[in-house]
């Protein structure tokens, strides 16, 4: 009942106008290994009190300190708070000082530049897809700080199918003495990593196919790396853009915390709603 409930706010939001801004809120530091069903149980002790004959007032005239839905009805409120204590697994306290919810905490703070963040990235790289490719439930899956899967790549690559460990090898042991040089210089048409060791990108692509739960030739044409032939190839290239774009939006001058995993988790494509 708690999915059903969650799924079916998350649709409610998908369907509002100026809904990408309700997405990717990365905050804090709650366990990432939390799933969507614990995180939700016992979610939000306060709820939203719309006064009555208030409904359809500009949510700011209404609220104090509004900024996401300004100009939306008062009544998108509750659902909106709703749905983000689900997709975040947090209590209305992670956000907002419930005894002045007009307040400015750190964690509100962010979370607004989030929605900022994510806003400006399905409008710059998916526009036009309906729903937004991106929600807060991509990422978040009911945790308050994303996982940048970095325990389960490292568990996968000890435990990668025996044809493409032959074929890493194969390509390693051709590399010869230009295992070291930059792949830019080894390899042809490099777009990313062209100054990364030779060798060392051939264990990049491994962590590829393990973040989006797919084969080398998934990509690529297999002896005629170079081609750019295959759709998701060309895919690959554009959200290596989007990783690097959110997390210079995010964390700039600080280490990466957005990765491939973050949102795909194994799967080629990331879901945006829960299920």
């Amino acid at each position: 009942m708690i999915g059903l409930n969650l799924r079916r706010w998350v649709s409610m939001l998908l369907m509002c106008s100026g809904v990408s801004l309700i997405a990717a809120t990365l905050l804090g530091s709650e366990n990432p290994a939390k799933q969507a069903t614990s995180a939700n149980q016992g979610a939000a002790d306060e709820k939203v009190v719309i006064p009555p004959g208030k409904e359809n007032l500009p949510a700011e005239d209404v609220f104090k300190n509004v900024e996401i839905l300004k100009g939306k009805p008062a009544s998108r409120m509750p659902g909106m708070m709703t749905a983000l204590n689900g997709l975040l697994g947090v209590k209305c306290a992670y956000c907002h000082d419930v005894n002045a919810w007009e307040k400015e905490i750190p964690t509100k703070i962010t979370s607004r530049h989030m929605f900022a963040m994510i806003g400006d990235t399905n409008k710059k790289y998916f526009s036009g897809e309906n729903p937004d490719p991106i929600t807060c439930w991509t990422c978040h899956r009911g945790a308050a700080k994303p996982t940048s899967g970095q325990q389960e790549i490292m568990a996968a690559m000890q435990n990668l199918p025996e044809d493409r460990k032959k074929l890493i090898a194969d390509i390693t042991a051709s590399l010869g003495e230009n295992k070291d040089k930059p792949a830019g210089e080894v390899f042809h048409n490099i777009q990313f990593f062209k100054a990364l060791p030779a060798a060392r990108l051939l264990t990049v692509m491994n962590v590829y196919t393990i973040a989006l739960g797919v084969d080398c030739s998934n990509c690529h044409v297999i002896g005629a790396w170079e081609k750019d032939d295959k759709p998701a190839k060309r895919m690959v290239m554009t959200m290596n853009h989007v990783v690097a774009d959110v997390n210079a939006q995010l964390f700039p001058d600080q280490p990466a915390k957005v990765a491939c995993y973050t949102c795909h988790r194994g799967a080629e494509k990331p879901v945006n709603i829960p299920k």
